[in-house]
C-alpha cells in the first residue's frame, strides 16, 4: 500500500532527525518529497491519526529549523496536521503548540457536540454523558 510505504519513509526521516537532535535535517533537499506525497493521500476527516501525527512532527521540525519569517507555512502545516491528533486526545505533542491546537480544535469540538446533541447514535451520545 502506497500510504504505508510513504508513512514508513517519513517515520525513518523523523528517526534520523530525532537521533541527531537536528531539526535542520528536515530541510535537506528531497526531505519534503515523501511528506508531500503522504499528505496528498490524506483527507481532514479520514481518521488517519497516525499519519497526521507523523506529518505534524515533520512540519514541526521544519518550523524549528527555518529562519523566522520563512517558517509560517511550516507552522500552519504543523497545526493542520496535529489538530486531529490533539482532538483524539493523544499524547506526545510539542508542548508549545498545545494552546494553538486547542484553539484550532474548537470548531471540530463544537461540531461533534452539536451532532451528539441531535442524534440517537449511541457512539455520539456518549459525549453528552
Amino acid at each position: 500500500m502506497v500510504r504505508d510505504q510513504l508513512l514508513a519513509a517519513v517515520m525513518a526521516r523523523l528517526a534520523q532527525i530525532e537521533a541527531a537532535q537536528d531539526p535542520a535535517l528536515a530541510l535537506e533537499p528531497g526531505a519534503l518529497d515523501d511528506v508531500q506525497r503522504l499528505a496528498e493521500t490524506l483527507h481532514d476527516d479520514d481518521g488517519d491519526v497516525e499519519a497526521h501525527y507523523v506529518l505534524g512532527l515533520f512540519y514541526w521540525y521544519r518550523y524549528l529549523a527555518l529562519p523566522e519569517g520563512q517558517d509560517r507555512d511550516a507552522l500552519e502545516n504543523t497545526i493542520g496536521a496535529l489538530t486531529p491528533f490533539f482532538i483524539a486526545d493523544a499524547e506526545g505533542l510539542p508542548e508549545p503548540l498545545l494552546p494553538v491546537l486547542a484553539e484550532n480544535a474548537i470548531g471540530t469540538a463544537i461540531t461533534l457536540l452539536e451532532q451528539a446533541m441531535s442524534t440517537s447514535d449511541l457512539t455520539l451520545t456518549r459525549i453528552r454523558e
